[in-house]
């Protein structure tokens, strides 16, 4: 069997260098007690929710260390390295310390309605119209038939530049046309209605989710633009910690949206779950909050 390219896992890919990347930040990196060998927690465990753990040797080469192994206390070779060289085994990244980092609380004496986060449309429409399904672009700029061309044009031939041109210039034209915006928002901000009902019915309808370069929780709520109530999009969301409101910065493909929650843990998700990879392939990296 030939040793598998990183491309072939992408969200393992991204799963281990994010989480070495938590664990760096927070000193959770341990050093045998001879200096020989180095370890941390994946946070990843084996069939008896046993955690794995990383194993590296101290290298003379140009690289400071090497990895060794995946191992697991008392189990084999590796877990024998563990049990003669680490006093205490590292603990798992800890992404948050409060319920509030991971949840979309709905106050009691508020409608969801009045709960709303605060929306930045100017980024989805004119910054990220590609991120939006195409049914929902078309109908909201059908105000506009030169948008709606635009929109619908054939680019598979086209090199990633312009692509990038290409929705950049859609967006210039939604920023440009006030009927088409508005109806946009309108129709943006319904999604987010339901959304928001939607966790009101079923808290675990929020989604929590870590970006790396940021270093801090958000959370997902799934937008759906259609009749069927399937999510479409994923709509990232803070809490400010000191005026207790939620903004919703950003809105990403399931599949990246996946990627980024699996560093936290395994989304069990009705509706963000390894399926979006079946309809959306080629976007499986992490993508950051911007």
């Amino acid at each position: 069997m030939e040793n598998p390219d990183d491309d072939d896992f992408p969200i393992l890919k991204s799963y281990f260098t994010y989480t070495f990347s938590k664990l760096w930040r927070n000193h959770q990196i341990s050093i045998g007690v001879d200096g020989r060998y180095s370890v941390f927690n994946t946070g990843l465990v084996n069939k008896n929710y046993q955690y794995i753990y990383a194993l590296f040797e101290k290298y003379v080469g140009d690289r400071p260390w090497r990895f060794e192994m995946f191992c697991i206390p008392g189990i084999r070779q590796g877990g024998r390295i563990l049990g003669e060289n680490f006093r205490v085994l590292p603990k798992p990244a800890c992404y948050f310390s409060d319920i509030s980092d991971i949840s979309y609380i709905i106050a009691a004496d508020k409608s969801p309605d009045e709960q709303l986060p605060d929306l930045q449309p100017d980024h989805y429409f004119i910054d990220h119209p590609d991120r939006l399904p195409m049914h929902f672009l078309v109908d909201g700029c059908r105000k506009n038939q030169q948008i709606v061309n635009r929109i619908k044009q054939d680019i598979s031939e086209y090199t990633p530049e312009q692509v990038r041109t290409h929705w950049d210039e859609i967006g210039e034209m939604i920023g440009a046309d006030i009927d088409v915006y508005d109806d946009l928002e309108s129709s943006f901000r319904n999604a987010v209605r339901k959304a928001v009902m939607r966790v009101s019915w079923n808290y675990r309808t929020a989604i929590p989710v870590y970006f790396p370069t940021n270093d801090k929780m958000s959370i997902l709520l799934p937008l759906s633009f259609s009749n069927d109530s399937s999510a479409e999009v994923a709509l990232v969301v803070e809490r400010n910690p000191i005026s207790q409101k939620y903004s919703a910065p950003t809105i990403l493909h399931l599949p990246i949206a996946y990627a980024n929650a699996r560093l936290v843990c395994k989304p069990e998700s009705d509706w963000l779950n390894q399926r979006v990879f079946e309809n959306d392939k080629g976007k499986e990296s992490v993508e950051e909050n911007a």
